[in-house]
Formats: structure tokens, C-alpha cells, sequence
């Protein structure tokens, strides 16, 4: 049986449903790890600026 090749880009229904993934994931952190998560990655700071809490 051959298997399909999976695409290398997404659909946009298919970044919709990932996105609502990621913030239904975040809304179970307790607020002081989202929070880092959120400086850290959607803020893009750095780990030490993160840490420092700017």
C-alpha cells in the first residue's frame, strides 16, 4: 500500500485548527507559565531577558 506524501505546507484550515490547539494548550498553563511562554516566544526575548522578567 502506498502511503501519501504528507504536503509541506499547510492549508489554512489547517493552521486555524493548530493555532486554536496552541491557545486552548496555553489557557490550561497556570498563569505564571503562560506568561513565560508568552515573553519567550511571542515577545521574542531571549532566555535572560525572559528570566528578568522585561
Amino acid at each position: 500500500m502506498e502511503h501519501a506524501e504528507t504536503p509541506l505546507t499547510k492549508g489554512h484550515e489547517q493552521q486555524v485548527v493548530d493555532a486554536d490547539s496552541v491557545v486552548r494548550a496555553l489557557a490550561q498553563l497556570p498563569s505564571g507559565m503562560r506568561a513565560v511562554l508568552v515573553l519567550r516566544y511571542f515577545d521574542d526575548l531571549t532566555e535572560a531577558d525572559t528570566a528578568c522578567g522585561n
